[in-house]
């Protein structure tokens, strides 16, 4: 019989390889299935595959990433002059009520869009209806903010993935983020030509073929250059980025949100930070948020096994209530828009920790939250609610005309 540390050393030496195997596993398997064994095979791939590979890296593989690098991004989007202008004049950020709204719906509609096939009729909706409320304020938004928009949407998965993440994506999954998002903003209307051709002095760049890695270098310049060009503090951008950024720790407690926000301002360019008058982080925090950072990276690629395909991170319901037919978000993080009221929800542990910290429970203020869950044709500021069923159908028509999910955007 072993000794203790003979079984440990056993032990070790039959888990680390049987780790790293299946922590690799779902990528050989990806790359199996589709046949993306090469750059000329990804010319190939079309916005279902794309979707789908999409999917596994936001509900499975990265999570956290994607979650954050969405999260930062709807900041950054505040951080312009133009933007800016527009959300104060709406009213759609100022507010106490409508930004964390605007913020829960804004991420329902990318979240519908993202969880479902691009062919299905349920993430073509969500595009509609996205489309739909942008249209009301068509002449007040230029196409080249709606390219930045769709970009951050892009490219921000892809830098905190290669950054923060236990691997770098892979090529295939980059083409996926690119075959999606393009197709996407198709779909939006949005004219992507001041993108093309951005990016031709990277090195990995294809003068040969337009393909979707192309499309994400060019993509990522663009957005380096509008940074560039138009980031830029003024007092609107200050009435919106602050209340924004409190928005996030709104279930932290109270003698913790310095700290908070200090851990949280790390992860934010200096570039950001700077357009949106927020502080710069103590170097200390800094450091430690980063070593945390390189050690969470090494735990999950060396340590831990790969996210089960039972705990998935997806939020949001697969199937309508069969009596209201509306859906429901599973999880919130401010405040519970649209989360079904429950016994678990308003008196489990989550909730009581909510409620310690002064947090909302689903529930609560009557409907006010929307506990009766939500129809994707109705989501959006109150203002639209029951608004846009024909022009919404019309678009969805058109949608399908611009960018049959069965086609690759590049072909």
């Amino acid at each position: 019989m072993p000794s203790p540390v003979g079984a440990i050393v056993i032990l070790l030496l039959v888990y680390i390889p049987l780790q790293r195997r299946l922590r690799f596993l779902r990528l050989r398997r990806a790359i199996a299935k589709y046949g993306f064994h090469d750059r000329a095979s990804l010319r190939s791939m079309t916005m279902d595959q794309a979707g789908e590979i999409q999917r596994y890296l936001f509900e499975l593989e990265f999570p956290d990433a994607f979650e954050r690098s969405l999260t930062y991004g709807f900041t950054q989007t505040l951080l312009f002059p133009a933007s800016s202008a527009l959300l104060v004049h709406t009213n759609q950020i100022s507010s106490s009520f409508q930004s964390p709204k605007r913020f829960a719906d804004t991420e329902l509609l990318v979240t519908e869009f993202i969880s479902f096939p691009p062919s299905s009729a349920r993430s073509r909706l969500a595009v509609s209806r996205m489309n739909f409320l942008h249209s009301r304020y068509a002449s007040r938004i230029a196409n080249d903010q709606m390219v930045y928009v769709l970009g951050v949407f892009a490219c921000n998965p892809w830098k905190w993935v290669d950054t923060y993440e236990w691997r770098p994506l892979h090529e295939m999954e980059v083409a996926a983020l690119g075959t999606f998002w393009k197709g996407i903003g198709e779909m939006m209307g949005i004219d992507l030509e001041p993108i093309r051709g951005l990016a031709s002095d990277h090195p990995q760049y294809d003068h040969d073929h337009d393909d979707a890695i192309n499309w994400m270098l060019d993509m990522q310049r663009y957005l380096d250059n509008y940074d560039a060009a138009h980031l830029e503090y003024n007092s609107d951008i200050g009435a919106l980025v602050r209340p924004t950024m409190d928005l996030g720790l709104t279930l932290v407690p109270k003698p913790l949100k310095g700290l908070a926000l200090k851990a949280g301002l790390t992860l934010f360019d200096e570039k950001y930070r700077k357009a949106g008058g927020l502080p710069s982080p103590p170097p200390l925090a800094t450091s430690l948020v980063h070593t945390f950072m390189t050690a969470r990276k090494l735990f999950l690629r060396h340590i831990a096994l790969p996210r089960p395909s039972f705990w998935s991170a997806r939020t949001i319901s697969d199937a309508p209530d069969p009596t209201t037919g509306r859906y429901f978000s599973a999880v919130y993080k401010t405040h519970p828009f649209y989360v079904k009221s429950t016994v678990w929800g308003r008196w489990g542990p989550g909730a009581w920790a909510r409620w310690l910290v002064g947090g909302s429970l689903p529930g609560d203020q009557g409907d006010r939250f929307g506990p009766d869950g939500y129809v994707v044709e109705d989501v959006g500021p109150p203002a639209f609610v029951g608004k846009g069923a024909e022009w919404i159908e019309k678009d969805m028509r058109m949608g399908q005309e611009v960018m049959p999910m069965g086609k690759c955007p590049f072909m």
